[in-house]
């Protein structure tokens, strides 16, 4: 007779039965080990990418202190939409080089601003050669669509509420119909825009719409 008989236990019996579970069980362990892994890496990740972030901000605003939408609005007698449509650069009693933009005015969200230019003054500019700036100036170009936080001066002129801080450049982002604002701490690109790569967001990369800034601005939105 060929072939040899094989006896099985009643031992061997429980064994062959449990054998799947306990495999099954491996798997599982192998399983919720890697999504743990990947847990901690995310969250590694994410404190490296804050860390980047903060300093990445510190390196470009210095000694600035941020300021939220309501402290600067709380600190402007001013809030203004409008276009820049003028720079003058002169010298002033003194001899320092400053420069006044002409802003025409689109919309006053806040405070009583009668004449259609809002003139606004800071140091800094570029005369006979010589140039003069601040690395906290905020930044003008002819033509652009901004919204400035300001209060007056003794000789009645403009000036932004924490330097740059008081500037938003206004924009649309690829021809979309929402306009979206930001400065140096608020705002950034829509998830929609080409520009936007991460789905990680910064607090500085949030984007604010100029209807929710202006809403903010008005109370409606804080």
């Amino acid at each position: 007779m060929h072939g040899s008989w094989q006896v099985v236990t009643p031992h061997m019996r429980r064994f062959q039965e449990d054998r799947p579970s306990k495999i099954s069980f491996a798997w599982t362990t192998v399983i919720l080990a890697c999504l743990l892994l990947h847990v901690m890496i995310m969250r590694r990740l994410l404190i490296i990418l804050s860390l980047v972030s903060t300093s990445w901000t510190q390196s470009l605003s210095g000694p600035l202190r941020p300021l939220g939408l309501p402290e600067l609005t709380t600190a402007s007698e001013a809030v203004i939409h409008g276009k820049v449509c003028s720079k003058k650069v002169a010298r002033d009693s003194e001899g320092r080089i400053y420069t006044t933009i002409g802003i025409e005015i689109l919309e006053v969200w806040k405070g009583d601003v009668k004449e259609p230019i809002l003139e606004v003054v800071q140091g800094g500019g570029i005369l006979g050669g010589q140039k003069a700036e601040s690395p906290f100036q905020a930044h003008f170009s002819l033509g652009e669509e901004t919204v400035i936080f300001c209060r007056f001066n003794q000789d009645g002129k403009a000036v932004t509420i924490g330097l740059t801080q008081g500037k938003f450049d206004v924009y649309s982002s690829h021809g979309m119909a929402t306009k979206h604002a930001r400065n140096l701490f608020h705002g950034g690109p829509p998830p929609q825009s080409p520009s936007f790569r991460s789905r990680i967001r910064m607090p500085n990369q949030v984007p604010l719409s100029l209807a929710k800034l202006k809403a903010s601005v008005q109370g409606g939105d804080q």
